[in-house]
């Protein structure tokens, strides 16, 4: 399954310096680029924003931002998405990590030819946002977008495989395709083939408003 756009999301702790071409979110951030390009949609299009959705959504929202309930950071858009996830505003909540994804955070980067630093979120904001992103697409009973945000958590160094297998909110995701997804990212010679074999050992947790993972 092709997963260009969070790949392209997630592209930016990995690709050299002189190819930034990020929009900031602070104040007076540089144009984004009007050119072409892009994925072009695909079946991701509708879970994971591309860059350059994000980019052309960031510039637009420095123009207007005047909802004074609109969370300010990344762990304000988050926090907000985890308390429409524990109301069962699933949607609503996916449209908060992906405000999140957009937000100042604790990460911070810079264009080529330029000094000046702006806030990004950092990678545990990013797989925060990500993660719980995917137990809300996986309470709305759509497996491929659970499963592509899945997979762009762990493209970002997220490692946790025991509360992957074990965390209720992502108890429909269970299966093959669950299974040979995290043994793509495990290290095969410490893990091999355990983790499919204590899977039905394993009794999940409790699910709860907030992941023991979250910290930033």
């Amino acid at each position: 399954e092709s997963v260009e756009g969070v790949s392209d999301l997630l592209a930016r702790d990995k690709r050299l310096a002189g190819s930034i071409d990020v929009v900031p979110e602070l104040a007076n951030p540089p144009a984004a680029s009007s050119s072409g390009g892009g994925g072009g949609g695909g079946p991701q299009a509708d879970v994971v924003k591309t860059r350059r959705q994000r980019q052309e959504d960031m510039a637009k929202e420095a123009e207007k931002r005047t909802d004074p309930n609109r969370p300010k950071n990344c762990k304000a858009a988050i926090d907000r998405g985890l308390q429409m996830f524990g109301e069962k505003r699933f949607q609503e909540a996916i449209d908060m990590f992906n405000l999140a994804l957009e937000l100042p955070g604790n990460g911070a980067y810079r264009l080529p030819d330029s000094p000046r630093e702006y806030s990004c979120p950092s990678d545990a904001e990013e797989n925060a946002a990500l993660y719980n992103m995917a137990c809300a697409y996986a309470q709305m009973g759509r497996k491929d977008s659970a499963l592509t945000c899945i997979e762009a958590v762990l493209d970002n160094g997220y490692c946790d495989f025991s509360t992957l297998r074990n965390d209720p909110d992502l108890q429909s995701l269970r299966g093959t395709q669950f299974d040979l997804l995290l043994l793509r990212f495990e290290n095969p010679v410490a893990k091999g083939m355990s983790g499919i074999l204590k899977l039905g050992q394993t009794k999940p947790k409790e699910s709860t408003g907030n992941k023991p993972w979250i910290l930033w």
